[in-house]
């Protein structure tokens, strides 16, 4: 009897690790690093920087559906829209975004920068205008906007528009 004790446990164990399904080590990582609103948030700005723009607005999504409040993936949500050429999309996020963070650095540079892609410099530059109110000693997102509309008032208008690069 002592001997089929011994047995059993360990026949189970096999058992229960047998049926089992198998997942790789690739499918485990990213299930978990998106397993919260906070990962999907990180894994997208790590996709972004990769130019991966559509994957990381599928974990933006994530994130803004489990926290609609979140001025900063509203933000991030928006851009990856904008960059994937969905502008309608882009610029009611960034509306939402800053609706709830009027102060948004980031909402203010992006949106002014989607302006300029649809032709609407004067939209662009009271984007332009809050960032310097925002940061009168200068901050990086007055910086690049500013680049971008002196690139968009130097420039082939039309050629600027072409660009989904801002």
């Amino acid at each position: 009897m002592l001997k089929f004790l011994k047995i059993v446990p360990v026949a189970f164990t096999v058992c229960a690790l047998a049926a089992m399904p198998l997942v790789s080590a690739d499918a485990a990582s990213t299930s978990k690093k998106t397993e919260s609103p906070v990962d999907a948030y990180k894994a997208g700005q790590d996709l972004v920087k990769e130019g991966k723009f559509e994957d990381a607005e599928a974990l933006f999504e994530k994130a803004v559906k489990a926290n609609p409040t979140d001025a900063d993936a509203l933000n991030m949500l928006a851009y990856t829209q904008r960059r994937n050429g969905e502008l309608d999309a882009a610029f009611e996020n960034y509306a939402k975004a800053l609706a709830l963070d009027p102060d948004h650095k980031g909402a203010h540079e992006y949106i002014g920068e989607a302006y300029l892609m649809v032709g609407n410099l004067a939209k662009a530059e009271e984007h332009l205008s809050a960032l310097k109110k925002l940061c009168p000693s200068g901050c990086n997102e007055s910086r690049m906007l500013v680049k971008s509309v002196q690139r968009y008032k130097e420039t082939d208008k039309q050629s600027s528009l072409d660009s989904l690069t801002w």
